[in-house]
C-alpha cells in the first residue's frame, strides 16, 4: 500500500519518499526501498544530516534489528510474565537505536547526527518500523544525551558483550524456561 502513495527516491534506490510536510523518516522489514521518508525530512534536514538519518536506518535493516524486535515481541506475547522479558521489551528497541546511532556517527559524526534527531523530534511513532527519531522524547533525550557526552567512534567492547549476552538472555532464557515447562508438564499429563 506505501507504494500506491509513494515514490522513489532519484538518487537513493532504497528509498521511498512521500509527500508530507511531517518529517518522517523509517525503515521497515521489506526486501526493496525499505527506506521511507517525507519530503518534510528533505526539507528539513542539510543534506549531511539527511545522509545520517540514512545511514542511521540502513543499520538497522544490516543489523537486522526488526528481527530482534519481532521475537522480542514473540517472546513477550507467550511469557510476559519473567523480569528479563518485562526488561528487555523496554530496554532493547533504545538500544538497537544506540547501536544505528553508532554506525550513524561513524560516517557523519556525533554532531550531525544529534542536530538530525533534535530535527526530527516530531516525528509520531510508525507501528512496525525502526525510525531515526522514535516515538518516546525520554528515550530521544537519553539518545541525544549519550551522543553528546560518550565519544561513540568505536563501542567499547566491554559494552558490545553486555549487550549481546543480555539480548541472548532476553530472548533465550523464557523460551528454556517454556520448553522445560512443556517438558514436564507432558509427564504428568
Amino acid at each position: 500500500m506505501l507504494r500506491l502513495v509513494a515514490r522513489e527516491h532519484e538518487r537513493h534506490e532504497d528509498v521511498l519518499i512521500l509527500d508530507h510536510p511531517v518529517p518522517v523518516a523509517y525503515s521497515l522489514p521489506a526486501r526493496r526501498r525499505p527506506i521511507v521518508v517525507s519530503t518534510g525530512t528533505q526539507d528539513t534536514l542539510t543534506p549531511e544530516e539527511f545522509n545520517a538519518v540514512l545511514i542511521h536506518e540502513r543499520a538497522h535493516l544490516r543489523q537486522r534489528h526488526h528481527a530482534l524486535l519481532l521475537m522480542l515481541d514473540l517472546v513477550h506475547a507467550l511469557l510476559p510474565w519473567p523480569p528479563t522479558v518485562r526488561r528487555a521489551k523496554t530496554t532493547l528497541p533504545l538500544l538497537l537505536e544506540m547501536a544505528a546511532d553508532d554506525v550513524a556517527v561513524r560516517a557523519c559524526g556525533s554532531r550531525t547526527l544529534v542536530d538530525a534527531l533534535r530535527r526530527l523530534a516530531t516525528i509520531p511513532g510508525v507501528a512496525g518500523a525502526l525510525g531515526a527519531a522514535g516515538p518516546s522524547t525520554g528515550a530521544l533525550a537519553e539518545r541525544v544525551q549519550r551522543l553528546e557526552t560518550v565519544e561513540t567512534g568505536r563501542p567499547r567492547h566491554a559494552a558490545r558483550v553486555a549487550a549481546s549476552v543480555f539480548a541472548t538472555v532476553a530472548v533465550v532464557a523464557p523460551v528454556v524456561v517454556a520448553v522445560a515447562t512443556i517438558a514436564s508438564l507432558s509427564h504428568v499429563c
